[in-house]
């Protein structure tokens, strides 16, 4: 017979399992099973039992062998136990007959939320059981609950527990579920809730629930606010009035009414028309709405509503109260005219629109000079500069009486009704003048270079006294006559004053030259002005003298003003200026001023001027290559005939360097297409003469700020006698020509990049602009010089006026030009002659090999070092890098060329390829 061997199981309530997990037949035979029986011994209602296809069998029941894949035992609906039989058939024999424990364990069942989407008004609240619901299939209690609103909008709607606002998520204990409200928004919207329960075993499914919010209007609440005005003046309605609308709705209308309708009360106007006594106006009106005071005090109930376009507002009721005000009195004056010392009464009048009596007045006189009018009362005078107050009844006692000079007075009067006081009205008093005094002068003749007396009569209709007269000689000739004081030189061409009892000291002095001077003079009393110019002409008569000038000059003007200015024995730069000027007179230099500007320049045996000078008048005279053009325009020398333009050119160049050197172009360390010239401020020399001042710009002329580098450390002092300070903003500059001086003017204009800083050499550090006070001129102007002096031709550059025309060089040529040093250049050969040189105080310099040989080295190439020291110890020369100390780089090689430089011999030789020598 077959053998059932049963295994004991355990299932949860809610599932099954198939009959083949608790039970194998064993057959000795190999016999197929035919047959099956089972029995289930628990008959409960809430036991397990057994399903064959799905379909719920009794308690016992049979399955052939091909249905018992089909038979599954369903756990019961509670915890319990099911002992159940099975026997197997193998056709032939049933089998034992087992049992099998089958046990059904209780599992919890998660509680299930239903949601339910509500609205809500604004302002209204409901509970949370009003949109959800909670079931558990177990019948358990819920333990808490959990709440998300996902609407974070300040105006959307929002949770509270015991009525207080709860963050957009939380949890609350089941005892709190019915303090749990849902509060709609203060706008209309949705907000999306979810809401999970817990049954103290499991939390819920999640589920979203839509709460919304509708808008109900609240309607505006209008505040008034009671105001009191003076008759006659108005205020807005937006003064005494506020809305405030709830939902923030804008106001559509507005509804007034005035309850008082007494012809004298107060009223409303719109755009400035009086209203009925109940009006609308909309919203865009309202700043057009003004109650206005009524005509006498009193007070007007007024009353507001407001519509939002949905509802009116409350009804309120405002008091307005026009309060009575006083009417100032108004003054009104008139201007009058008075005689010097007359007495006058005050023009005025005063109207009051209450009609109230004036009580008082106030006067009051501006003016405080002694000479002006002023008040009197009752014959009594009253001090200017404050104010005088007087009773109505006083009135006809005020007189004003004329100043003793002609002059005005700016006169105040206002008045006071017992209530209020005027404003001042201003008006004026003037008083009028007498006569100036005549002044009669004769034509008189003079010797030249003479004194004399003046001699003309004064007469004054008034008697007054003269008390100043003013004199103007319109000849401003070098040559013409003049008038001094106290023997002191009075300017041509200007009025110069003398109080009357000085007039003693005033006398002409004639001319240098035949020559006429017209002369104005005019007196005054101090009181009635000036009076008429009185005109006469003072002629100089020349004598004969037949010194050296009338000797050899030939034209009078010249002569006469080359004597006067020759009276000291020697022609200052200033004396030749004028003297060169002089010559222009006619518009043209003519044959003889042309011959007398020669004379005088070159003249060494009588005519005595100083050498810069002299060099720079025989260029003007005489001519010089350096004429030909000026500011890159032709031009040449000075030829009988020549304009006074041409002259003037020439005077411009040598003596006030205004024939500036060309600065725009392409330089060796940079352009400068966009420089223009700036007058740069600063000093010649600041804290001393050195080396170091020395700072290359874009010009590539680092064999002439070498020299000059050099000059600087050997003797400071020819550098300081290269310029001499004009006095005038230019500065004449020394050169040595084959040992003889020859000069150039600079002015202060230097050539300037856009952002304000020097183009060529520096005046200090390398972003000094020409503002700064600090800046230190010498090395930028001794640059410009140079520029310009080759113009002269002879500094072996290209002769041009120009910063490109200076490019390129070797620097023993301008230390001779600069300090009258000779010098040579040679290869490098000797260390100890070299030391020797410099350890005697001469200028040292080197010159560098092309970038091939130095690329990468400390050394710039192509270029100009100053010696300036050597230390014994280490065996260095010290040399000076005239880009200036901070040193820089070069274009193509990005090794940095330090400012000093210290290299041993055998460092000199690999870079530098001659040395020059100068002292």
């Amino acid at each position: 017979a077959p053998v059932v061997t049963t295994y004991n199981n355990t299932l949860n309530t809610g599932t099954s399992l198939s009959a083949s997990n608790f039970f194998t037949v064993y057959d000795a035979d190999g016999d197929a099973m035919q047959r099956y029986y089972f029995y289930d011994a628990n008959s409960t209602s809430t036991s397990g039992y057994f399903t064959v296809n799905g379909v719920k069998q009794n308690s016992s029941f049979y399955v052939d062998a091909s249905q018992l894949g089909n038979v599954r035992f369903v756990g019961g609906s509670q915890a319990g136990t099911d002992t159940v039989y099975v026997q197997s058939s193998d056709g032939k024999t049933w089998s034992n007959y087992p049992s099998v424990t089958l046990t059904t364990q209780q599992v919890n069942r998660a509680p299930v939320v239903t949601t339910y989407n509500n609205t809500l008004n604004t302002g209204t609240s409901l509970s949370a059981s009003n949109f959800f619901t909670v079931y558990d299939a177990d019948g358990d209690a819920m333990q808490r609950y959990y709440f998300y609103d996902a609407n974070s909008n300040s105006t959307s709607g929002y949770f509270t527990v015991n009525g207080v606002k709860q963050n957009s998520s939380f949890y609350v204990d089941a005892s709190q579920l019915g303090n749990v409200r849902f509060v709609g928004g203060s706008q209309g919207g949705t907000d999306t809730v979810y809401v999970q329960s817990y049954d103290g075993k499991a939390w819920s499914n999640y589920p979203s629930v839509t709460l919304t919010t509708q808008q109900v209007n609240r309607t505006p609440v209008v505040t008034t606010y009671n105001r009191t005005l003076n008759t006659g003046t108005s205020l807005s309605a937006s003064n005494f009035f506020t809305v405030y609308d709830a939902d923030g709705d804008a106001m559509q209308r507005y509804y007034f009414y005035d309850a008082n309708s007494n012809s004298t009360s107060g009223y409303f106007t719109v755009n400035g028309v009086k209203q009925n006594s109940s009006f609308y106006v909309d919203a865009s009106q309202l700043g057009n709405v003004r109650f206005v005071g009524g005509s006498q005090g009193g007070t007007d109930t007024v009353y507001v509503q407001s519509y939002d376009g949905k509802a009116w507002s409350n009804y309120p009721s405002v008091t307005l109260t026009t309060q009575q005000v006083n009417r100032t009195p108004v003054v009104t004056t008139y201007n009058q005219t008075v005689k010097r010392a007359q007495s006058i009464t005050p023009s005025f009048t005063v109207t009051d629109a209450d009609g109230d009596t004036i009580t008082q007045y106030a006067i009051y006189d501006g003016n405080t000079n002694s000479n002006s009018g002023y008040f009197t009362l009752n014959g009594v005078k009253q001090s200017a500069g404050q104010t005088l107050y007087l009773n109505a009844n006083q009135l006809n006692g005020l007189k004003f009486v004329g100043g003793s000079t002609a002059t005005s007075d700016n006169l105040q009067i206002a008045a006071y009704d017992g209530k209020t006081w005027s404003n001042w009205s201003q008006y004026q008093v003037t008083t009028e003048a007498g006569s100036a005094p005549i002044v009669s002068i004769q034509n008189a003749t003079v010797n030249a270079n003479t004194a004399m007396s003046l001699n003309f009569t004064t007469s004054d209709k008034d008697s007054d006294k003269v008390t100043r007269y003013e004199f103007f000689d319109s000849n401003a000739q070098a040559t013409s006559g003049y008038f001094t004081v106290n023997g002191v030189r009075q300017t041509a061409g200007q009025s110069f004053f003398v109080d009357a009892d000085k007039l003693h000291t005033v006398k002409f002095v004639g001319g240098g030259a035949t020559n006429t001077d017209p002369i104005s003079v005019r007196a005054t009393d101090g009181i009635d002005g000036w009076g008429a110019w009185s005109y006469a002409n003072f002629t100089t008569q020349a004598p004969v003298t037949n010194d050296w000038f009338d000797l050899n000059i030939k034209d009078t003007t010249i002569r006469a003003l080359a004597r006067k200015h020759f009276q000291d024995g020697i022609f200052s730069r200033q004396e030749m200026i004028e003297i060169f000027d002089s010559a222009k007179d006619g518009g043209v230099v003519d044959a003889n001023e042309l011959a007398d500007l020669k004379l005088l320049s070159s003249d060494v045996t009588y005519i005595k001027m100083a050498d810069h000078v002299r060099v720079l008048s025989q260029k003007i005279a005489h001519g010089n290559k350096a004429n030909e053009k000026y500011l890159g325009q032709s031009s040449g020398n000075l030829y009988a005939g020549s304009s006074q333009a041409h002259l003037q050119k020439l005077i411009d160049e040598h003596f006030f360097g205004k024939d500036l050197p060309l600065a725009k172009g392409e330089y060796a360390y940079g352009e400068a297409n966009q420089a223009t010239y700036q007058y740069v401020q600063g000093q010649l020399f600041q804290n001393g003469i050195q080396y170091t001042d020395v700072r290359q710009g874009a010009l590539g002329d680092c064999y002439y700020l070498a020299a000059l580098a050099g000059i600087a450390l050997a003797d400071p002092n020819k550098i300081k006698e290269m310029f001499i300070d004009n006095y005038d903003g230019t500065y004449t500059v020394r050169f040595f020509n084959n040992g003889r001086t020859d000069y150039v003017t600079v002015n202060r204009l230097l050539p300037t990049n856009p952002g304000g800083t020097l183009s060529f050499a520096k005046v200090g550090n390398s972003w000094n602009t020409y503002t700064n006070s600090s800046n230190e001129l010498w090395v930028a102007l001794a640059e410009k010089a140079y520029a310009q002096i080759n113009e002269a031709g002879w500094i072996g550059q290209d002769g041009t006026n120009s910063y490109k025309g200076i490019e390129g060089g070797w620097m023993h040529h301008p230390v001779t030009q600069v300090s009258n040093w000779s010098g040579g250049i040679y290869y490098l050969q000797s260390a100890s002659q070299i030391l020797q040189d410099f350890n005697n105080g001469k200028v040292v310099t080197f010159g560098s090999y092309g970038q091939d040989s130095t690329k990468g080295s400390p050394v710039a190439s192509s270029h100009a070092y100053t010696m300036v020291g050597y230390n014994q110890s280490t065996g260095k020369f010290k040399l000076f890098n005239p880009w200036g100390s901070e040193g820089g780089y070069e274009y193509g090689d990005s090794a940095f060329k330090p400012g000093i430089l210290e290299m041993t011999w055998n460092e000199i030789k690999t870079y530098f390829s001659r040395w020059t020598v100068n002292g």
